[in-house]
C-alpha cells in the first residue's frame, strides 16, 4: 500500500491558511497524523469539515434522504424479501457491561461486519465489548414508516419485515447496514424494542475518532467506497480503513503467509495470502459449505423426526439451536461421542416434543462440511479439504509447500468440536506423501477477524493506511485513498 498521495492540480486556486500548509506538508513528508496531533495541541481543534455525527434515529440517513411516501414504499419493498433462513438468536448476542464507560473521538473502533453476527471492540482489548445480530426489523406504519430495531430483538418484534444488510456475500440494503452499524456503536435506546437498556454504548455522542470495519472478499470498490462514506459521513469518524476480513484473521494470529479458510454463515471461503498480500486468482468459494447450510440439515433432520414448523425460518431456527449446543465432529471411529436429547420448544412448533439422539446422529450434524454425500447424495460439492486443496493448486507452485502447513481456521461456521481435527486429518490424506499439513485453529476462531483488526491499528506501520476526513472534500484525492488502501481482494 502506497502511503503518499500527489492531488492534481486541475487550476483552483488553493485556500491560504494554516490548515492548507500543514496539509501540503503532511502529504510531502508523510507524517499526516503526526503533523494532525501535533497543530491540534498547539492551536486546538480545527473547525468541522462537515456536520456533526448524526446519532439520533430522528436523523439517519433515510429520514434525511427519503420523502415519507417514498419511505413507505421502502418498507413494503422490504416486506416483501423473505428470508428462510432465520436470524442470530439473543442467546449469541453481548451488551456492554454497565461498568465500562463509553469511549470518545481519541479511541479507535474495530466493527467486524459479519452477515450473520456484528461485533464492536476497542483496539487494545482481547475480545470484542458489543455483538449484535446481524438483522435490522422494521415496524412500518402511516406514521412512523422508518421506526426500526436492530438486532435480535428487532427481528422477533417484527418478523414480517426484517431486513439482513449483507445476504449472500454481498450489500443490498446500505440503510438498513447504516442502522445497525449506528445501533452497535451508539446503542441509543430509541433502537431498542424492550424499555431495558441493553447497557451502555461503546461510542459516546461525539463520535469515534477512527473505525476499522471489515468487508468479505470479492467486494467491488463501490462497495469499499460506500462503506466508508457512511462510516465518515452518516457515523461521525474522523478517519476509517475497510479491510478484508481473512486477511485480518491471519495478521491477528501474528501471520503474514498461509491460507485461510474462512467458514462462515453463508460460504466457505479459502484464500492463500503471501507476505501480506491476498492472492485473488487462488480465491475458492463455496457456498454449500457453510453454517446455514448445517442449519438446514438440523432442521431437516428434525422434520425427519416428526417435528412440524410453521415455517422455514422457524424450522432453520430449531436447526441452529439443535447444531450449536450437541452437533460435533468426529475426526476418528475412536473419537467417544455421547448419547444426548434436544428440546424442541413451543417457539419453533406447536408441538414441542424431545428428540433423542444417538452418537451417530450427533456425528452427521456436522458432516455436510467434510463429507455432503453421505448426508445427500445429489451433493456435488467434496467438503472443505477439497476446497482447500483447490486452492493450493491454484496459488504458486514454489509457495505449495508452505500453504499446505500453513492452513488457518476461522469463522463461525466452524465452532463444532472437531472441526481442527478433522480438517487436518482429512488434509493429510489426501496432501502428496512428502507434504506436512498443519491447521491452526483457536477456541475464539468465530472472533479472528475482530483481533486482527484491533492488533493490525496497534502497529506504527498502520498510520498511512487510514482514510481520513480531509479525504473525503477532494473527490480525486478520496479516489486515490481507496486505491492506495486496497488489498486487491
Amino acid at each position: 500500500m502506497a502511503t503518499n498521495v500527489e492531488k492534481k492540480d486541475d487550476g483552483a486556486k488553493k485556500s491560504s491558511g494554516l490548515r492548507s500548509t500543514r496539509k501540503l506538508f503532511a502529504r510531502w513528508t508523510g507524517l499526516r497524523h503526526a503533523v494532525k496531533r501535533t497543530t491540534k495541541a498547539l492551536v486546538g481543534p480545527r473547525e468541522p469539515a462537515r456536520e456533526p455525527p448524526r446519532i439520533l434515529i430522528d436523523s439517519t440517513y433515510a429520514k434525511r434522504t427519503f420523502k415519507k411516501a417514498e419511505l413507505e414504499k421502502l418498507f413494503e419493498k422490504r416486506k416483501k424479501r423473505v428470508y428462510d433462513l432465520a436470524p442470530a438468536p439473543a442467546d449469541l448476542e453481548k451488551a456492554v457491561p454497565d461498568d465500562v464507560e463509553a469511549v470518545g473521538e481519541d479511541a479507535t473502533v474495530v466493527i467486524d461486519a459479519g452477515s450473520f453476527l456484528t461485533r464492536i471492540g476497542l483496539t487494545g482489548e482481547g475480545e470484542p465489548r458489543m455483538v449484535v445480530a446481524s438483522v435490522v426489523g422494521f415496524a412500518g406504519g402511516p406514521k412512523t414508516p422508518d421506526a426500526h430495531a436492530a438486532g435480535a430483538a428487532g427481528a422477533a418484534a417484527h418478523p414480517d419485515c426484517y431486513v439482513r444488510p449483507l445476504y449472500r456475500n454481498a450489500y443490498a440494503d446500505w440503510d438498513a447496514a447504516e442502522k445497525l452499524w449506528r445501533h452497535a456503536l451508539f446503542a441509543t435506546e430509541a433502537f431498542d424494542v424492550s424499555p431495558d437498556r441493553p447497557g451502555p454504548p461503546v461510542v459516546s455522542d461525539s463520535g469515534a475518532g477512527r473505525v476499522v470495519i471489515t468487508v468479505p472478499v470479492l467486494q467491488p470498490k463501490a462497495t469499499i467506497q460506500r462503506m466508508v462514506e457512511i462510516v465518515i459521513d452518516e457515523l461521525g469518524a474522523e478517519e476509517c480503513h475497510v479491510g478484508v476480513a481473512p486477511v485480518l484473521a491471519l495478521y491477528g494470529q501474528g501471520y503474514t503467509t498461509g491460507l485461510v479458510l474462512d467458514v462462515g454463515a453463508q460460504s466457505a471461503r479459502a484464500l492463500p495470502v503471501i507476505d501480506g498480500f491476498a492472492t485473488p486468482h487462488a480465491l475458492c468459494v463455496d457456498a454449500e459449505l457453510s453454517g446455514d447450510r448445517l442449519n438446514a440439515y438440523a432442521a431437516d433432520f428434525l422434520r425427519a423426526r416428526g417435528c412440524a414448523f410453521a415455517s422455514n425460518r422457524a424450522a432453520n431456527a430449531a436447526g441452529e439451536a439443535l447444531k450449536r449446543t450437541r452437533g460435533v465432529v468426529a475426526w476418528s471411529d475412536r473419537d467417544p461421542v455421547t448419547e444426548a436429547t434436544f428440546e424442541v420448544t413451543a417457539a419453533w412448533t406447536a408441538e414441542p416434543k424431545t428428540i433423542a439422539l444417538t452418537p451417530e446422529d450427533r456425528k452427521l450434524l456436522g458432516e455436510p462440511l467434510f463429507n455432503p454425500k453421505k448426508v445427500d447424495k445429489q451433493a456435488k460439492t467434496k467438503g472443505l479439504a477439497a476446497l482447500i486443496k483447490q486452492s493450493i493448486y491454484k496459488s504458486e507452485e514454489d509457495m505449495r509447500v508452505t500453504l499446505w502447513g500453513g492452513v488457518l481456521l476461522v469463522g463461525g461456521g466452524s465452532s463444532l468440536n472437531g472441526t481442527p481435527e478433522r480438517l487436518e486429518e482429512d488434509l493429510f490424506i489426501i496432501s502428496p506423501d512428502t507434504i506436512d499439513v498443519a491447521v491452526t485453529a483457536s477456541p475464539g476462531r468465530d472472533v479472528m477477524a475482530w483481533q486482527g483488526g484491533a492488533y493490525l491499528t496497534t502497529l506504527p506501520e498502520f498510520e498511512n493506511n487510514w482514510i481520513h476526513v480531509e479525504d473525503r472534500e477532494d473527490p480525486e484525492l478520496f479516489k486515490q485513498r481507496l486505491k492506495d488502501t486496497e488489498y486487491n481482494c
